[in-house]
């Protein structure tokens, strides 16, 4: 019996030992318990329960063998009872934590829920928005056909007119082509008695031809003179100022000579 209570105990340790207890442990590592399935838990509860009956089976046969004979047993009984109490706590709390995290894992999948809403209504207000931006491209198509409507038939109109007025036109014309070749007729009566002056006048200018030759021959022999006049001059003009030059000359050697005999003087007196 007391071989059967040490297994219990050590087995009851080591589960004990394996099962994560620490709450801050619990909080850092939130993935892998969010993850344990309802089997583990399960598993653990009915460990638990497999070690609550062999407890209690346990208990008769320190019965029979009597409680003073073992007291140390009675405290591993009591400490066997006490851990067991633990671990149920300790499965509780992992319940607990277990419906938490669902919690969280169910608000985290309404709020995926709620950004692809926000992301279709965003999606609808864009649609809305091009839709209002077509209307709008529309009514101004429309607009400016009704308004290329209206030029086109203001055009119409336009050229009807047009066409009356060029009627009205072409018969003034008519009037007046005819006026023209009146006129026409009188003017070549006209150029039949200017060709006459003309021929007239062509022969007074070979005359007047004739004498302004003439005069310009003249001219030129004029001309002729005037340059050989203007070429004695300069032939002149060039020996004055020879002249004058040489003039000049012998007036400044003779002050010198005047000056050289009186200092001459000066110094023979």
């Amino acid at each position: 019996t007391s071989e059967h209570v040490d297994i219990v105990f050590t087995s009851g340790d080591s589960k004990y030992n394996d099962i994560p207890v620490s709450p801050v442990d619990l909080r850092a590592d939130k993935t892998s318990q969010s993850s344990m399935s309802d089997e583990s838990i399960s598993d653990i509860s009915s460990e638990s329960v497999i070690s609550d009956k062999e407890s209690v089976h346990i208990e008769p046969d320190f019965c029979r063998d009597g409680m003073n004979t073992f007291p140390d047993v009675t405290l591993q009984l009591e400490q066997c009872k006490q851990e067991i109490s633990e671990l149920q706590n300790v499965i509780e709390r992992l319940k607990r934590e277990k419906a938490h995290f669902e919690v969280e894992a169910s608000h985290t999948v309404c709020h995926s829920q709620i950004d692809q809403q926000r992301r279709e209504i965003d999606l609808y207000k864009q649609e809305h928005e091009l839709d209002l931006r077509t209307q709008t491209t529309m009514k101004l198509e429309i607009d400016t056909l009704r308004k290329q409507f209206e030029t086109a038939n203001k055009e119409k109109e336009a050229t009807v007119m047009r066409y009356a007025v060029s009627e009205m036109e072409v018969i003034n014309q008519r009037k007046e082509r005819e006026n023209l070749e009146k006129k026409y007729k009188e003017c070549l009566k006209e150029k039949e008695g200017l060709s006459s002056k003309l021929k007239t006048t062509m022969i007074e200018k070979a005359r007047i031809n004739q004498l302004l030759d003439n005069k310009c021959s003249d001219l030129a022999n004029a001309q002729r003179d005037v340059e050989k006049l203007k070429e004695e001059l300069n032939a002149r003009d060039i020996k004055i100022r020879w002249t004058q030059n040489k003039l000049k000359i012998e007036i400044e050697n003779n002050k010198e000579s005047e000056a050289q005999l009186q200092i001459s003087y000066q110094t023979a007196f």
